[in-house]
């Protein structure tokens, strides 16, 4: 079934309304949203970790992992992504194009970076240029940083599917 083929339908006017020209159009409601039950977020139990490959869509993960490319709203949904455009990886050519057009200097400096002094030492702190140890990050290597974080992604497991789209329905139409 289609994701918005879920969604209730409201009542909709592009006219102003008065008494003699009245003329409603049933739309569906694309502003709903169902949050998801802290403890089906928190449980690690339900969920596996996957590694999105270069170029690969929601709807490519979602007919691997469960047969069906048209299951993709759950993986958007488990992760929380609202906007694929910003917050899907992008494949090494998206992502370079962008990069080339964000950036007159792919390669310029775009800050600073050591390692961290305290606790967890492999963990990589903003700085100066002029601190001990300071290491320049590229425009393109910044990018590509936040690109990769996010890959890793959490797929709901098979055996809880059915559960899943169940609640959601319930969940949607209130």
């Amino acid at each position: 079934m289609s994701y918005f083929k879920k969604f209730p339908t409201v009542a909709y006017t592009q006219n102003d309304i008065d008494a003699n020209n009245v003329d409603f159009k049933i739309v569906t409601d694309i502003l709903r949203r169902v949050a998801l039950r802290s403890s089906l977020v928190e449980d690690a139990f339900l969920y596996d970790e996957y590694d999105v490959r270069d170029g690969e869509r929601p709807d490519i993960v979602a007919d691997q992992f469960y047969g069906d490319s048209a299951l993709h709203w759950i993986i958007l949904t488990t992760n929380e992504i609202h906007d694929i455009m910003t917050e899907w990886p992008l494949s090494t050519r998206e992502l370079n194009a962008m990069i080339n057009k964000k950036y007159t200097n792919p390669q310029g400096v775009h800050h600073y970076e050591r390692k961290a002094t305290s606790g967890d030492t492999t963990v990589k702190v903003y700085c100066n240029q002029t601190d001990t140890g300071a290491t320049a990050v590229s425009n393109s290597e910044y990018e590509t940083r936040l690109n990769e974080e996010k890959r890793r992604i959490k797929l709901l497991k098979k055996e809880v599917l059915s559960e899943f789209i169940e609640e959601f329905d319930d969940l949607i139409k209130r």
